[in-house]
């Protein structure tokens, strides 16, 4: 047992050691458990972590009592690919459920929750103590151990070793973190890294805990003014951020942070961190860690940052569970660099993957900075955890990792019961995986067969113009003008909050819906000398088969262009129609993409798939009032609003980089084409991360129309 514990049991200590030697004769580790009555809620202290257990569908509650409070952030996540804990909150005295709860975060993974005074049923803002009754319900399909912190106002945040935490940083309302260092024999360096999910959060480290108080702070005041003067602080600290802070980085997107063992202040001890910003809010994940060859917790659809100095490795573990119910049919691992060129393996079992002895590797996929790593069930086997390393053999590196996992869902699921803790009948776990998003960063994916990748974005507040963008990649693409057998994956986009429905072919906000439509803007994707670009084309993507959807008569066509323009005039969106070329039949088919999830049937049938034009394909730019609507900001629960994005990719195989981010921020440039649209007098901003033994940088623009000049300028802290 690897913490402090306390272990009550009626049985003699010698009995209670012979069961646990007997039940784990196959594990060198002993486990134990302490179970709580259900009735009964187990204190949270301001800034101290708590590990906690649940079975699926499970649930536990927490109390936490509070006074001064000008805010209270409360954020959990769990270890397991298969645990799912959502967050209730209650402050009438009554324990919440998942009927009755006064805030609530119930999204897919980590979840997390800010409680501010001016919402209703906030207490403890005054010396009088207000209590607040969490609820922590394991929605998933499988046990989990989760984490759960509470920090009220400006408490730090005792940082455990190598879990990531959520965090919310906003203008004078900086996180706060300390962190006790204890490399044991080896004297290995410590490790803090930040994933922003929204905003540009930065990063001050110091041994003195004095520092953190220079840190500009709003103290609970929102005029005009006040924020001005805090604005200006900022940019002061900014500015002296070398005075102030023994350690710092000026993030942009992820970053990470080493101090070595024989640094004049490393070494072991107290470490004190704090994550700021001067944007009205940025969210993020916190890790600190010893670089002692152990594996951080990855958890599914989060990305995780990270780094390894030259030589050196980052380890991770990603833990699958024993679904049975659910078992999985997939894993996939998206690898993006920003710094060097790190390189990717995968190991089952205990033992950690080296460059020998990994069970599968993604080492310099084609030369790229970014790509995916799939293991289908043939592969994986019986595993329920997978150990990933990743290291840049000759240099240091940097880089996001996320993996996905995707499961087969049961047969007869339902589609959930009458609520409480647990619910009559638990809601089904949500078996299609969503891959977040990090700011400014683009992610590149890989996908073999026909189908839909899901993504989500945190909108930043408050929120500017956004900007969504799919870049095609490699092979064929590189060409000025794509061959007419291969097309853009198709992108759609919905906002809302967190648990707002996926973007689908018939639920989205953007592109937004057209009914207006001429017919000659509509090809023949097998045409020759068809410019896709500025076209609305369709392609046969199934034969003598349709979906087992269900489709709306579309009437009579002529053709299948014809039938393409009907569908294309369709008034309730139409992405996907049937043909039939005996008596013309012309129906639109209400699948999502032309795999059909809902099954295949034979018919005297085609089935076609309509695309875009180029560019509304592959660019969306949102308006900063369509991006964060008054109505899901009400109904997130504080986590503010959520851009949910599909790229559907109908003509397969799809490879291609997604990336969404403030219009007017850079995105990062990793060694692979990244696509911008501008209007005239509009700048598009890129950034390169650049080694300090490089030689040289090579930037190459293809153009696809107008006469864009590059500028470049260098900065020195880069």
């Amino acid at each position: 047992i690897g913490i402090p514990s306390i272990i009550i049991t009626k049985e003699k200590g010698t009995a209670l050691a012979t069961r646990l030697k007997r039940e784990n004769s196959n594990n060198s580790r002993l486990y134990a458990t302490l179970r709580l009555p259900l009735e009964r809620d187990v204190a949270l202290s301001a800034g101290i972590p708590l590990q906690g257990h649940l079975e699926a569908q499970g649930y536990a509650l927490h109390r936490l009592t509070v006074s001064h409070a000008s805010r209270i952030l409360i954020s959990v996540s769990a270890s397991s690919a298969t645990g799912d804990i959502d967050l209730y909150v209650s402050s009438d005295g009554t324990p919440p459920t998942t009927t009755h709860y006064g805030w609530a975060a119930m999204a897919l993974g980590a979840d997390f929750l800010e409680l501010r005074p001016d919402e209703e049923g906030y207490v403890g803002g005054d010396a009088t103590p207000g209590t607040y009754i969490i609820g922590a319900y394991n929605a998933g399909g499988d046990e989990a151990t989760y984490t759960i912190v509470a920090t009220v106002g400006g408490t730090p945040i005792l940082a455990p070793a190598g879990t990531p935490l959520n965090g919310r940083a906003a203008l004078g309302e900086p996180m706060l973190y300390r962190y006790l260092h204890a490399p044991g024999k080896n004297a290995s360096a410590l490790q803090m890294a930040v994933a922003a999910l929204s905003g540009n959060p930065d990063l001050c480290v110091s041994r003195n805990a004095s520092a953190m108080e220079k840190l500009p702070l709003l103290s609970g005041a929102t005029d005009v003014a006040a924020r001005e003067a805090a604005e200006k602080e900022t940019e002061a600290f900014r500015a002296a951020i070398a005075e102030h802070c023994t350690w710092h980085r000026e993030l942009d997107g992820s970053d990470t942070l080493t101090v070595r063992h024989d640094e004049p202040e490393g070494g072991p001890g107290w470490y004190y961190a704090a994550v700021f910003t001067d944007d009205a809010s940025a969210q993020f994940t916190f890790t600190a860690r010893v670089v002692d060859g152990k594996a951080v917790p990855l958890e599914p659809n989060q990305p995780a940052s990270g780094g390894a100095p030259t030589g050196g490795w980052s380890y991770y573990a990603l833990n699958l569970g024993d679904d049975s119910d659910h078992p999985v049919e997939e894993v996939s691992l998206v690898l993006t660099a920003t710094l060097g060129e790190p390189d990717l393996f995968v190991s089952f079992g205990e033992k950690l993957p080296g460059r020998a002895d990994a069970e599968h590797d993604a080492a310099k996929v084609g030369g790229r900075s970014a790509y995916t790593l799939t293991l289908p069930a043939s592969d994986l086997g019986t595993a329920t955890r997978l150990l990933i390393g990743v290291q840049a053999e000759g240099t240091p590196c940097a880089f996001s990792l996320t993996a996905t996992v995707t499961r087969r869902a049961a047969k007869g699921e339902g589609s959930g019961g009458s609520g409480g803790f647990p619910p009559a009948s638990p809601p089904p776990p949500s078996l299609e995986p969503v891959l977040r998003l990090l700011p400014a960063t683009p992610m590149a994916m890989d996908v073999s067969d026909a189908g839909v990748k899901n993504f989500e974005y945190v909108v930043p507040s408050p929120s500017t113009d956004l900007e969504l963008v799919v870049t095609p990649l490699g092979g064929e693409w590189e060409s000025d003008r794509p061959p007419q057998s291969l097309l853009p994956p198709k992108l759609l986009a919905v906002t809302g909050g967190p648990n707002e429905g996926r973007a689908t072919p018939a639920h989205h906000d953007f592109p937004p819906q057209r009914t207006l439509f001429e017919s000659s803007t509509v090809r023949d994707a097998g045409e020759r000398n068809v410019d896709a670009r500025g076209s609305w084309t369709y392609k046969l993507v199934q034969s003598s088969k349709r979906c087992r959807a269900a489709h709306a008569d579309l009437g009579t066509a002529s053709s299948a262009q014809d039938c393409a323009a009907k569908c294309r005039a369709s008034a309730d969106g139409c992405a996907y129609f049937t043909y039939g070329r005996r008596g013309g039949k012309c129906h639109a088919e209400r699948t999502t993409s032309s795999a059909c999830p809902e099954g295949l049937e034979r018919a005297d049938l085609e089935l076609y798939a309509l695309f875009p034009p180029w560019d509304e394909a592959t660019s969306l730019r949102i308006a900063a009032q369509d991006a964060a609507p008054a109505s899901c900001a009400a109904a997130s629960g504080g986590a503010g609003c959520v851009l949910h994005a599909a790229v559907i990719c109908d003509a397969p195989p799809c490879h291609f980089s997604v990336v969404a981010a403030p219009a007017d921020q850079p995105i990062k440039l990793v060694g692979q084409a990244q696509r911008r649209v501008r209007p005239a007098n509009e700048w598009a901003y890129f950034s390169v991360r650049v080694a300090k033994d490089a030689t040289d940088v090579v930037l190459t623009m293809r153009v696809e129309s107008g006469s864009p000049p590059l500028c470049v300028v260098g900065t020195g802290d880069t």
